[in-house]
């Protein structure tokens, strides 16, 4: 959503990094004109193997990802780019970078083995994301992740944005009810970096997003979803009952 509103507002080369892929790695590397082309990966996975010949350790997966996404976002221009996090945030890669705005959703168990067994525990992993001085937004969230939130955020006078109602707008192009949660909160994130599109706007970026594997429709009735922890089994169900029943 926050990269569409982007598109339509005033980046139309709007860089975009996400993870995991689904089948082809270009699709973690983006902009509205489309992925990143195997030559360019080549090319660029050429100079950072070059770069970093030698290193102990080597960086990870991950961080190499990150690298080259942020090369090619210069090389094309990017005035804006959306990065989402890995695992966690506090020592994530994309941590080096300074953002002009923060998002956090829904903070949900999930990958407990890295980020900690409690909710409390992995919502100060997600915090690490919040920078001094640097707008921070987020939506519902249980108390005890909230109250986490809201301390980090008042430690490192960081502005909280608490969005407390979905998208009241056009449908939005992804199904289901938490769908017009995360389109408020990327219409606020917008907000906060500066930007001000009209409603028109607004409501044409949301309708205009898309995903696949967020309940995705196939030919011959089939429904694929990436839901993968509880949180996200609640939210595929609900959905499903939206649709169908």
């Amino acid at each position: 959503f926050i990269h569409e509103l982007l598109v339509h507002a005033v980046a139309r080369g709007a860089g975009l990094f996400t993870s995991p892929h689904l089948v082809r790695f270009n699709e973690r590397i983006r902009d509205a004109r489309g992925e990143i082309s195997d030559a360019d990966l080549a090319r660029w996975l050429g100079v950072l193997r070059e770069k970093t010949a030698g290193w102990e350790p080597l960086p990870t997966f991950f961080e190499l990802a990150l690298a080259l996404a942020l090369l090619w976002f210069r090389e094309r221009g990017c005035a804006w780019v959306v990065l989402e996090t890995g695992l966690g945030g506090r020592l994530d890669a994309t941590n080096a970078v300074t953002p002009v705005v923060s998002v956090i959703t829904r903070i949900g168990m999930d990958h407990m083995e890295m980020l900690g067994g409690t909710l409390r525990a992995i919502a100060g992993e997600k915090a690490g994301i919040i920078k001094p001085a640097v707008p921070v937004v987020t939506g519902p969230q249980q108390p005890e992740a909230l109250e986490v939130l809201r301390q980090t955020a008042a430690g490192r006078s960081a502005r909280l944005i608490e969005v407390d109602s979905p998208w009241q707008g056009a449908p939005p192009g992804l199904a289901g009810a938490h769908q017009r949660w995360n389109a408020a909160l990327a219409v606020a994130a917008g907000r906060a970096a500066g930007l001000h599109p009209d409603d028109d706007t607004v409501a044409r970026a949301v309708a205009a997003t898309r995903w696949p594997g967020r309940f995705e429709r196939l030919p011959g009735a089939v429904v694929l979803d990436g839901a993968h922890n509880t949180d996200a089994m609640e939210a595929l169900v609900d959905t499903w009952r939206e649709e169908f029943g």
